[in-house]
């Protein structure tokens, strides 16, 4: 299945315009008199594997490319668009969208037989859409609301999955007897999500990215006391004080990590109460203060929940029972267990060093859910992966998340109906925007790679860019170039170009390839030059910025104009500075006499 050509009558900043998407056929459709034609193009063999397609998108901010990806992701109820495809196993080509039928069809001899047919909804067909820009377009509940659709969807951009852990909010004021989720929550919740998919991509050695795999996962008890401690002089709270009264408590000797996180756990349940207006939180607290330390953390733990589990607190002068007290011990009883007989190279009272290789990371799945009922008492990072190592490991594991249906949601997964789709339009938008030039170079070679590997789909590729390191990796015929919304015709021959000449060419860089304050400062420079009086404090702004000027013909070019434009003045001053010489070699000469 590719996509052909999409017609968008009104969106946004795009009006009246067609986009050709395919190097072997090309569609145009006149609006005045209602008719489509198509036409085979002469093509060379793609240079991409057999079943993958890439079209690139590129255009400067505002000039509709991110526009054009959320009509293909079925971003459009009333608006008139259409989309042409064409399948491959069937030979013809599928209409679909808010145009059904033309006046006229136009189709030259190689394509009469392939006339178009409408239908509703591609056939064992999903577009994925990945972006990891926040974006507001992608905060809507797609479980509640389905615009009009040509396909089925899966969205892993960044924006829609935080909007969708919404779902996990709850607010104490309309329920006390529930815990409070705030941002902080949601988006260590997405966290650990991001984490798990990693994990999987990694155990299956699923992917080729250019750096280090990263080997271990390190697991970090908060220091609860240390933090209380450093704000406790700052705290008109007084139940900080009694928390930092049950931690003082504690037993500071050395301990496994499993009996730490114990006491970890008890304390991150009343952080997570004690700003909030829950009508248990004296009564909770005083539990806790009231339990006996002994020389085994984990007898406090016990303990504690032994008090709390099932516990009939007093509300209003009635009994209730705060079942979320209830679910929270349940989950923190699965991550105590989970981490029995987990071997780590590191393991003393804080941290955990896993080997991704060897072990089994269920226990994530308990604190994911653990702290949308508790404050977090986890830090877990990578050992030795910079934040833009994380987003590229990240962007290829929501891909490989998808591949064997890990979820089962058909909004997460590849299911479609009874089957695994066998057509697959993924959609990026500006996939290397975190990523440092070098691997910019590589990207496409990776994703290439990755997908070849990893799907047995027919795949069509749809990626958004401002880079020319993306650009030299694809053939011409297969770019689409805006320019305020309108699909442009530019002659540029892009795979294997030279970076430098791909920047210099005007689509990219209207002016200098500098940046925009050395260019004002440089300038200003060559505007003082050019006038008529200059003043001394001028010469020497020049002067300095000649200095700092890193390209040499530049440098030269205006060293030469300040040397023609001062070059009197310069004489004069070497004249006055041998005079001067003299008169001092005459003065010395008259001492030397007397």
């Amino acid at each position: 299945m590719e996509l052909v050509f999409l017609w968008v009558e009104e969106y946004k900043n795009i009006k009246n315009q067609g986009f050709n998407f395919s190097p072997k056929y090309e569609c145009n459709y006149t609006k005045m008199i209602d008719e489509l034609s198509i036409t085979s193009k002469n093509h060379h063999q793609s240079i991409f594997p057999d079943n993958i397609n890439i079209t690139t998108i590129v255009g400067e901010n505002g000039s509709g490319k991110s526009s054009i990806l959320e009509l293909l992701f079925t971003r459009y109820n009333e608006e008139k668009v259409f989309f042409i495809f064409f399948d491959n196993e069937k030979k013809e080509f599928l209409l679909l969208g808010t145009k059904t039928t033309f006046k006229t069809i136009e189709m030259d001899d190689k394509l009469k037989d392939f006339y178009p047919k409408y239908i509703e909804c591609l056939p064992n067909t999903k577009a994925l859409y990945y972006s990891n820009i926040l974006n507001k377009n992608d905060l809507y509940l797609q479980e509640f609301l389905v615009p009009k659709t040509y396909t089925h969807t899966v969205n892993i951009s960044i924006s829609h999955l935080l909007s969708q852990m919404k779902l996990i909010e709850t607010n104490l004021h309309g329920d006390w007897n529930k815990s409070i989720t705030g941002f902080d929550k949601i988006f260590r919740s997405f966290e650990i999500q991001q984490i798990q998919n990693a994990i999987i991509l990694l155990q299956d050695n699923g992917v080729k990215i250019p750096f280090e795999l990263p080997k271990k996962l390190i697991v970090q008890n908060i220091n609860f006391k240390s933090f209380i401690e450093n704000v406790k002089d700052k705290l008109d709270n007084k139940n900080y004080k009694k928390i930092l009264e049950v931690i003082e408590k504690s037993n500071d000797s050395q301990t496994i990590f499993k009996n730490y996180l114990s006491t970890n756990l008890i304390i991150s349940l009343l952080l997570e109460n004690i700003n909030s207006n829950n009508p248990i939180l004296e009564e909770l607290i005083n539990i806790v203060l009231n339990q006996k330390m002994t020389n085994y953390l984990e007898d406090f733990y016990t303990n504690v929940k032994g008090r709390l589990l099932h516990h009939k607190f007093t509300v209003n002068g009635e009994l209730v029972n705060a079942s979320y007290i209830n679910e929270f011990f349940i989950l923190a009883d699965n991550i105590l267990s989970a981490l029995e007989g987990i071997n780590s190279s590191g393991n003393d009272n804080y941290f955990l060093e896993l080997s991704i290789a060897d072990t089994n990371f269920t226990f994530l799945e308990y604190y994911e859910r653990l702290i949308q009922q508790s404050e977090y008492f986890w830090d877990i990072s990578w050992r030795g992966l910079s934040s833009g190592e994380e987003s590229f490991l990240y962007q290829f594991s929501r891909l490989y998340n998808l591949k064997n249906s890990f979820k089962n949601d058909p909004y997460k997964n590849l299911v479609v109906g009874n089957g695994i789709a066998q057509n697959l339009i993924i959609l990026i938008d500006e996939g290397e925007v975190t990523l440092h030039p070098e691997w910019q170079k590589k990207y496409i070679n990776y994703l290439v790679e990755f997908l070849e590997n990893n799907f047995s789909q027919n795949i069509q590729l749809i990626l958004t860019t401002h880079s020319p390191f993306i650009l030299s990796d694809i053939p011409s015929q297969h770019l689409i170039f805006l320019e305020k919304g309108k699909q442009a015709k530019i002659n540029i021959d892009t795979f294997g170009a030279n970076i430098h000449s791909l920047l210099a060419n005007g689509f990219f860089m209207k002016d200098l390839l500098i940046g925009e304050f050395a260019k004002n400062k440089i300038q200003k420079a060559i505007d003082i030059l050019n006038e008529e009086e200059v003043n001394i404090e001028q010469k020497a702004f020049v002067k300095n910025i000649i200095n700092y000027i890193g390209e040499p013909f530049l440098k030269n070019k205006l060293q030469e104009m300040y040397d023609n434009a001062f070059l009197d003045e310069i004489e004069r001053k070497n004249k006055i500075q041998e005079l001067e010489k003299e008169i001092e070699k005459l003065k010395n000469v008259d001492n030397s006499q007397e």
